[in-house]
């Protein structure tokens, strides 16, 4: 097999630590949230979150959970940016 194939074992693999780990991951909800709150005083929160936005798609295969917790930075992003601009959430 070459070596730019995909391995379809080590995607099975892959799975199998998912399975036997995920339920001692902590949810993205929670790893978000310990993010938010060890962020420094005015931090510039949608640059943060664009960062690990950034950190996160440069992982592979993207797992559902890191999936979520981009989703969740990304609403951060977003609404941090909105805040910054002075759009209030009525908008």
């Amino acid at each position: 097999m070459a070596w730019s194939k995909r391995n379809p074992a080590s995607d099975e693999t892959v799975r199998e630590v998912i399975t036997v780990c995920a339920p001692q991951l902590p949810s993205p909800e929670e790893v978000f949230l310990a993010w938010l709150v060890h962020l420094p005083p005015h931090a510039d929160i949608a640059k943060a979150a664009a960062e690990e936005i950034a950190r996160i798609d440069s992982s592979s295969p993207l797992l559902p959970q890191a999936k979520r917790l981009r989703e969740i930075f990304s609403e951060a992003a977003h609404e941090a940016g909105r805040w910054k601009r002075g759009i209030s959430h009525a908008s």
